[in-house]
């Protein structure tokens, strides 16, 4: 994690400082007291909270990792500090600086690293939030503004809908809008609104999750594989054909996913390879099936064979599809040629 790194040059001043040290003791602490930053922070979690209430004013609260946190020290540095970074929020949020302790589990997974920041309502519930973003001062404040407002017009126009009545992919745009922006309860509703109405892809976008979370073994994860196939695998042949190779295609994508390095990749792929020398015959969506494939072992250091599956799906996907592939395919060629 970053904030565990500390580089070289960091160590060799603190040497010196410490040498100096023993001279004079005083000097550490003057040449390097801590940043002060401006009134408008507070780092009191309930009074931010009470100043939010009163003030109708969502909060950003500013995580900061430890001592050796360079992107941290970066933040508080280069943008807390900053006169356009304080202008540009102090009238839209409240603002809260606290240390990583005071962090919740779930938000610091979710990241990986600090600093973190939250976006909370004036109940302390988060709304989202981010890690270090490479911006300027006036640019993360106006994206951390832009992002609220997203939110919560999302919020808005969704209450404003019944959502019984919105056409498939209305409601699915609204769904993967509310995905981006880390609004996990509205798109919650969004994706089981739609699962209530039966709506094709949000079975197959619930299925998806269950494959990331809890694992194709899952006995939710098969009850939800055995509804899709009882509800959606009818009709022609072709049909039937086209569902489970979308399954076997979401279910290759998870083992690749979680698979260890120490597995052999003829083993992780062998379950997609048979489905498609089975049943892949025809398929519009063949070449997909290929392509990942070949992306697949292009990562595990098998350049012959996605080479190999990259040139089927070139051969396979449909004209405004190839211009991508055939890059892929010129460079596997290239690299397979210098190996």
């Amino acid at each position: 994690m970053l904030q565990k790194m500390v580089p070289l040059s960091t160590l060799a001043l603190l040497a010196t400082q410490l040498g100096a040290l023993a001279l004079d003791p005083g000097r550490l602490l003057v040449e390097h007291a801590p940043l002060v930053l401006p009134a408008c922070y507070l780092s009191d979690l309930s009074i931010a909270l009470k100043r939010a209430e009163e003030d109708s004013k969502p909060i950003l609260q500013i995580v900061l990792g430890g001592e050796f946190c360079p992107w941290s020290e970066r933040i508080r540095g280069e943008i807390l500090a900053s006169s356009e970074f304080v202008g540009a929020v102090r009238g839209r949020f409240v603002l809260l600086v606290t240390s990583e302790s005071s962090a919740p589990k779930s938000s610091a997974q979710g990241v990986g690293h600090f600093p973190l920041l939250r976006i909370l309502d004036a109940k302390g519930a988060e709304l989202f939030h981010s890690g270090y973003l490479p911006l300027s001062p006036q640019e993360l404040a106006e994206n951390l503004w832009q992002r609220f407002c997203d939110y919560r017009g999302l919020e808005e126009l969704v209450a404003g809908q019944a959502l019984e009545n919105l056409p498939e992919l209305q409601l699915m745009s609204l769904y993967e809008r509310a995905q981006q922006l880390g609004h996990e309860a509205l798109s919650g509703s969004l994706l089981d609104a739609g699962v209530a109405r039966g709506l094709e892809s949000c079975f197959w976008e619930r299925y998806g999750q269950l494959l990331r979370s809890a694992g194709g073994k899952s006995s939710e994860a098969k009850r939800w594989k055995r509804e899709l196939l009882a509800r959606f695998c009818k009709g022609s042949g072709l049909k039937q054909r086209q569902v489970r190779a979308r399954l076997a295609l979401l279910e290759f994508e998870r083992a690749a996913e979680w698979a260890p390095s120490s597995s052999p990749p003829s083993e992780v792929a062998a379950p997609l390879m048979k489905f498609i020398r089975k049943e892949g015959w025809g398929l519009p969506e063949l070449w997909r099936l290929e392509l990942s494939l070949a992306q697949f072992f292009y990562g595990r250091g098998r350049t012959a064979l996605a080479l190999t599956h990259a040139e089927r799906a070139l051969s396979s996907a449909p004209d405004e599809e190839k211009p991508p592939i055939q890059e892929l395919v010129t460079l596997l060629s290239h690299s397979s040629s210098n190996s």
